[in-house]
C-alpha cells in the first residue's frame, strides 16, 4: 500500500525537477544567440555573424578561401575584412533568435 503512494510522489518530484532545466537550457540558448549590436559595429557584420556561428558548432567559409572554418580560435585577424560565402549549420546549437546576424 505504502509503495504505489511513495513511487507516485517520487514521479511528481522528478516530474518537477524537469520544468526548470528545460527553462534554463531555453534562456542558455537565448543567450548564444543573441545579437550584440556593439560587436556587430565594431567588427562588422559578416565577422560578428562568422564569431555567433563558430561559436555555436557552425563551420564558415570566408570568400576565396577552399575550406571550412571550425575553430572559433582560429578566425583571421580584425584588421582585414573577411566575407562569408557558405554555412555549415550541420548538428550545431543555432536558432531563430541569431538569425539577424545574417542580416
Amino acid at each position: 500500500m505504502a509503495l504505489p503512494i511513495l513511487n507516485g510522489l517520487l514521479g511528481t518530484v522528478n516530474h518537477c525537477r524537469k520544468i526548470p532545466n528545460r527553462e534554463f537550457f531555453y534562456w542558455l540558448t537565448i543567450i548564444f544567440n543573441r545579437v550584440d549590436q556593439e560587436r556587430v559595429q565594431s567588427v562588422g557584420p559578416d565577422r560578428a555573424c562568422a564569431e555567433w556561428l563558430l561559436r555555436n558548432g557552425a563551420s564558415v567559409k570566408w570568400k576565396s578561401y577552399s575550406t571550412y572554418l571550425k575553430d572559433y580560435n582560429s578566425l583571421p585577424s580584425e584588421k582585414n575584412q573577411y566575407y562569408i560565402q557558405a554555412v555549415d549549420a550541420t548538428d550545431s546549437g543555432i536558432t531563430h533568435v541569431g538569425f539577424p546576424h545574417f542580416g
